[in-house]
C-alpha cells in the first residue's frame, strides 16, 4: 500500500484495515466451505452413509457390507463426481422421488463392481462418457427421463451391458453412433418414445442383439437396410407405429428372426416377397392394420412360420398360392375382415393348418 498521508500513524492505520479486509475475505471463503460440509445432511440408509447438500449427492460411504443401495426421496438434482467412495455394491437405484438432471463424467466413479443401475423417473440429460467407469454394468434403466437425444459416445465403456431400458422418453431418431460401445447388448428397449426414423445401419454394430422393442413410436418406414447387422435378432416388436406398407425384402437382414410384431399400424399393402430372408420366423402378427391388398407370394420364404395373425383388417380376397411352401403353418387368424370363406386348395393351405374366422 502506497501511503498518501503525511501522518505516518494514519498511514499505518490504513494498511492495517486493508490487511484485515483481505483476511476477512479469505476467512469468509473457508467458513463457507466448512458450513457447506457441516450443513450437508447425512442419513444412514441400509448400511450406507449418504450425504447431500442443496440437491447434490456429495458422499456415499459403506458402513457395512451390502450389495444393494436404493437412494430415494431425497429430491436429488445431481451427483458430485467422486461421491461414491469405492463401494462394492452390485445394484444402485435412484428411481423414487429424485429429480436428477445434470450429470458429468465421473458421477459414477467408485462403483467398479456395479451390475445394475436404475435412474428411472428422473430428468437425466445424456452426455458422452457418462457411464465410462461402469465396466461391469449389465443392466441400465433410464425410463421416464424426457430424453430426446443420445449423443455419440454416451454408452462408451459399458463393455458388459446386456439390458438397456430407454422406454417412455422423447427420443425421435436413432443415429449411427447412438448405441456405439455396446458389444454385448442383448436386449434393447425403446418403446413409448417419439422415434420417427431409424438411420439405415445405425444398429449394425449391435451384432449380439437378441430382442429389439420399438412399440408405440412414430416409425413410418422401414427399408431393407434399416436393420442391417442384426444377424442374431430373434424378436422384433414394432406394434403401434405408423407403418403403411411392408416393401419387398424389408427384413432380409434378419436371418435369425423368430417373432415379428407389426400389429396396430396403418399397413395397407403386403408386397410380394415382403418377408424374404425370414426362414426361421415362427410367429407373425399383422392384426389391427388396414390391410386390403395382399400381393401374390407375400409370405414366400416363411418355411418355419406356425401362426399368422391377420384379424381386424380390410382383406377382401387372398391371392392364389399365398400359403405355398409354408409347411409348418398351423393357424391363420383372419376374423374381422371382409372374408366369409377361403378356398383352401386355391391358397394352398397346408393340410395341418386351420383358418380361424372368429375369435
Amino acid at each position: 500500500m502506497r501511503c498518501l498521508y503525511k501522518d505516518e500513524q494514519i498511514c499505518e492505520t490504513g494498511k492495517t484495515k486493508l490487511a484485515m479486509f483481505h483476511f476477512g475475505v479469505i476467512a469468509s471463503f473457508f467458513v463457507a466451505i466448512v458450513l457447506a460440509e457441516t450443513e450437508q445432511t447425512c442419513n444412514s440408509v441400509d448400511g450406507f452413509r449418504v450425504c447431500h447438500f442443496r440437491g447434490v449427492l456429495t458422499e456415499v460411504t459403506a458402513e457395512r457390507s451390502r450389495e444393494r443401495l436404493e437412494i430415494s426421496q431425497l429430491n436429488l438434482l445431481s451427483i458430485k463426481p467422486g461421491a461414491f467412495k469405492n463401494l462394492l455394491i452390485k445394484s444402485l437405484s435412484f428411481a423414487d422421488r429424485n429429480h436428477i438432471s445434470t450429470l458429468q463424467p465421473g458421477a459414477f466413479s467408485g462403483l467398479s463392481k456395479l451390475k445394475r443401475l436404475h435412474l428411472d423417473s428422473n430428468a437425466v440429460t445424456l452426455v458422452p462418457n457418462l457411464f465410462q467407469e461402469l465396466g461391469n454394468l449389465e443392466s441400465l434403466s433410464i425410463i421416464f427421463n424426457h430424453i430426446n437425444n443420445i449423443p455419440a459416445g454416451t454408452f462408451h465403456g459399458l463393455s458388459k451391458l446386456t439390458f438397456l431400458y430407454l422406454d417412455e422418453n422423447d427420443i425421435s431418431t436413432i443415429n449411427v453412433n447412438s448405441f456405439s460401445g455396446l458389444p454385448k447388448l442383448l436386449y434393447l428397449h425403446l418403446s413409448n418414445n417419439k422415434i420417427a426414423s431409424i438411420t439405415p445401419a445405425s444398429l449394425a454394430h449391435l451384432d449380439e442383439l437378441n430382442i429389439l422393442y420399438l412399440n408405440y413410436n412414430q416409425i413410418t418406414e422401414i427399408t431393407p437396410d434399416t436393420f442391417n447387422g442384426l444377424t442374431k435378432l430373434e424378436g422384433l416388436y414394432l406394434k403401434e407405429n405408423s407403418l403403411t406398407s411392408i416393401p419387398q425384402e424389408a427384413f432380409r437382414a434378419l436371418p435369425a428372426l423368430e417373432r415379428l410384431h407389426l400389429s396396430n399400424n396403418k399397413i395397407t399393402t403386403l408386397h410380394s416377397n415382403a418377408f424374404t430372408g425370414l426362414s426361421k420366423l415362427e410367429l407373425l402378427h399383422l392384426e389391427n392394420n388396414e390391410i386390403s391388398d395382399i400381393r401374390p407370394r407375400a409370405f414366400e420364404g416363411l418355411i418355419k412360420v406356425e401362426d399368422i395373425y391377420l384379424n381386424n383388417n380390410k382383406i377382401h380376397i387372398l391371392p392364389d398360392g399365398l400359403f405355398l411352401g409354408l409347411t409348418h403353418l398351423e393357424a391363420v387368424y383372419i376374423s374381422q375382415n371382409n372374408l366369409t370363406a377361403v378356398n383352401n386348395a386355391a391358397v394352398q393351405l397346408p393340410s395341418s393348418a386351420t383358418i380361424y374366422y372368429s375369435d
